[in-house]
């Protein structure tokens, strides 16, 4: 089953409140500014998880690129092309990556790029992130099976542990979008020109003409009529060099069916899609993703999933109606706890000493393992900033491991959180609201 991206940021849900500047927050009660989660650039358009369905910012008509290059300048670089180049705009083409070493491709490792010089400069240049001496478990860990209701899904072989990376994949197929020439679905861009359905089928079969056969039988058994639907209902949403909207095809990645309380995560770093387990999976348990943000009630969750075209029948989806509203009561606590903090560190008050652990506490009932991170984050620095020296060690402990779950190893936030736990006293949160609290 296809979907759709957005890495579910740490302090809300489209930009990122660093820590940086939650230290200007809560240390001096002024507002701040929302700043990108770290490493990358403020797209100039902000983008939500339904690529066809939150509009974003209408790009200016392309112009010459400075960007444009030889054919043997690319190859030089690695790649084939400037290939099948758009009639009504020649700066828009479809780029192969050369295999290394050079042989025959057979082995399913196609990169194939329809995009603008400009942006294929900048892919040309982007090198894997760093995962240390972590890899994806084997393929043989996990096995494809048609589910009940759902098509083709994932099964684990054998009990995944929390923390275990699943997949580590580049694109198959990468798709600049955010130009007038050119747009995803009708409606998808405000006062962007559609470009026909037709020419869509033509620029998008060129490059699937390209893909190595082993790849392209993966492409192909997407959900999807045709190869533009494909698209449409199986692209995650990526950035290319900040704000360069492209459409990232994942063949693999796209065998995962959406669970709302999920037990993977999965990021998109440097053009590479990384799955990483949440929480302990055993044997015969469905390896899910979550299509949508977790933390909005059950209602508006169906409604976002009726762009897939199912009614979500995940366990929180298909309980009686009782343990819905429990379900939506805590999702609902958790978005007046989120606002009553804000509210408190601007206005100076005190704030509940158990604050932080309800939050943590109704994370952890409702099942959002994806999101912890976020949880863990605010409560160790809630127990350092009341003197709880114990509490704000186990709390940034624990959001340690979840950063790196979520945002991958060396993130400034995992960084943060670890000197929080190892130097409590010398962090700038120690002891800031000693003076009293809430009771």
């Amino acid at each position: 089953m296809g979907f759709k991206s957005s890495n579910m940021s740490l302090l809300s849900g489209l930009t990122v409140l660093s820590l940086t500047s939650i230290h200007h927050v809560l240390a001096s009660n002024k507002p701040t500014e929302q700043q990108p989660l770290e490493n990358t650039k403020t797209p100039s358009c902000q983008w939500g998880p339904l690529i066809l369905r939150h509009p974003i910012c209408t790009p200016t008509s392309p112009a010459a690129s400075p960007f444009s290059k030889t054919r043997e300048e690319w190859q030089a670089l690695g790649w084939d092309g400037p290939n099948d180049c758009l009639p009504t705009n020649p700066d828009y083409c479809i780029y192969a990556k050369i295999p290394e070493p050079p042989a025959k491709l057979s082995d399913g490792s196609s990169f194939i790029v329809i995009s603008t010089a400009k942006s294929m400069s900048a892919i040309a240049s982007t090198t894997p992130p760093s995962i240390g001496d972590k890899q994806p478990v084997s393929t043989s860990d996990y096995y494809a099976q048609e589910i009940p209701g759902k098509g083709t899904g994932l099964i684990a072989n054998r009990t995944i542990k929390k923390g275990e990376m699943i997949m580590r994949y580049t694109p198959t197929l990468l798709i600049q979008y955010d130009m007038p020439e050119i747009d995803a679905k009708p409606g998808a861009m405000n006062g962007a020109n559609e470009l026909p359905h037709a020419e869509r089928a033509i620029m998008y079969g060129n490059a699937v003409k390209r893909i190595d056969e082993a790849s392209k039988k993966k492409f192909l058994r997407q959900v999807g009529e045709d190869v533009v639907e494909i698209v449409d209902k199986n692209a995650f949403r990526v950035f290319v060099d900040g704000d360069e909207g492209h459409l990232g095809l994942w063949p693999d990645v796209s065998l995962f069916n959406h669970d709302c309380r999920p037990n993977t995560h999965y990021r998109i770093q440097n053009l590479t899609h990384i799955t990483v387990a949440v929480r302990d999976i055993p044997a015969g348990e469905e390896l899910t993703v979550s299509y949508i943000e977790g933390t909005i009630p059950y209602s508006e969750r169906q409604e976002r999933l009726n762009s897939w075209g199912f009614k979500c029948a995940c366990h929180a989806c298909s309980q009686d109606l009782s343990h819905i509203s429990q379900s939506d009561a805590r999702i609902k606590a958790i978005a007046d706890i989120e606002a009553e903090l804000e509210e408190k560190m601007r206005s100076g008050e005190d704030f509940s000493k158990d604050i932080g652990d309800r939050l943590v506490n109704l994370y952890v009932e409702e099942r959002l393992d994806n999101y912890i991170a976020h949880a863990y984050t605010k409560a160790a620095l809630l127990k350092s900033m009341i003197g709880d020296m114990d509490a704000a060690k186990k709390y940034a402990n624990l959001a340690v491991e979840a950063l790196e779950r979520e945002y991958g190893p060396g993130s400034k936030d995992g960084d943060a959180m670890r000197e929080l736990a190892e130097k409590t006293e010398e962090h700038w949160s120690w002891g800031i609201r000693m003076g009293g609290w809430a009771m």
